[in-house]
């Protein structure tokens, strides 16, 4: 029995200093016991969460701030091709001719009388660039339409047909316009021309570079892109 007594006895002891030797070993390469206490950050710890978090936000704030910039401009195209449909409409029920910008009275983008409205219903009035929302007390958009293309009678522009335009895919009907003067009743809030372009040859430049130096423009083919380069009053952009 005391034979059988120790050999127990030493058994246990070797299975002790077994675990403890592994525990040991375990400690050595990181597996040690944590209490409570121990899994708090440190300062230092957190001073370096706190950089990383601050990194993270410059670098994705202007990518966001792009981003913003450029779902704009996307909207802006998006009223201009609206536009585009309804001048399109207007032609196909009126032999072919383009709208007017201004007829006695009656400025495209003004008039509620006017064949903006009539074929586009009040919606257009709410058609601002949403880089560019300065409320005109006049009321209207922040576009402006060719005279040498679009009609205006009263100041010597004739009608023409869509069919005259013999590079309707490289002439502009509609554009970005800004106007930042003093007299918020300035015509030149819903017209443009070669005279008012920035190499205009008289007159106050109109045409609003505002989405990330470029000028959204609609064309008389329909479609509507950014256009980077400046419009000199000699471009055949103006079909003079």
């Amino acid at each position: 029995m005391e034979v059988s007594e120790t050999i127990k006895e030493s058994r246990a002891l070797t299975r002790a200093r077994t675990l403890s030797t592994r525990s040991q070993n375990m400690t050595r390469i990181g597996f040690k016991r944590t209490s409570p206490g121990d899994t708090a950050f440190t300062l230092i710890e957190l001073l370096v969460v706190i950089s990383i978090i601050s990194l993270l936000i410059s670098i994705l704030l202007p990518a966001l701030g792009a981003a913003r910039k450029s779902a704009r401009a996307a909207q802006c195209l998006a009223n201009q091709k609206s536009i585009g449909m309804i001048v399109s409409i207007y032609a196909n029920d009126n032999r072919e001719y383009i709208p007017y910008v201004y007829d006695h009275g009656y400025a495209w983008s003004i008039n509620s009388e006017s064949w903006l409205f009539t074929y586009g219903g009040s919606d257009m009035k709410k058609m601002d660039c949403p880089d560019y929302k300065l409320l005109y007390a006049s009321g209207h958009t922040n576009y402006g339409m060719s005279q040498h293309v679009a009609a205006a009678p009263s100041w010597g522009f004739v009608y023409r047909r869509v069919s005259s335009i013999l590079k309707p895919s490289k002439v502009v009907i509609v554009a970005d316009v800004m106007y930042e003067g003093t007299n918020i009743y300035s015509t030149s809030q819903f017209v443009i021309a070669d005279f008012m372009s920035p190499e205009g040859g008289w007159g106050t430049p109109n045409l609003g570079y505002r989405h990330q130096g470029a000028c959204n423009m609609l064309w008389i083919d329909g479609h509507a892109s950014a256009y980077k380069d400046i419009l000199p009053y000699n471009s055949e952009a103006w079909n003079k």
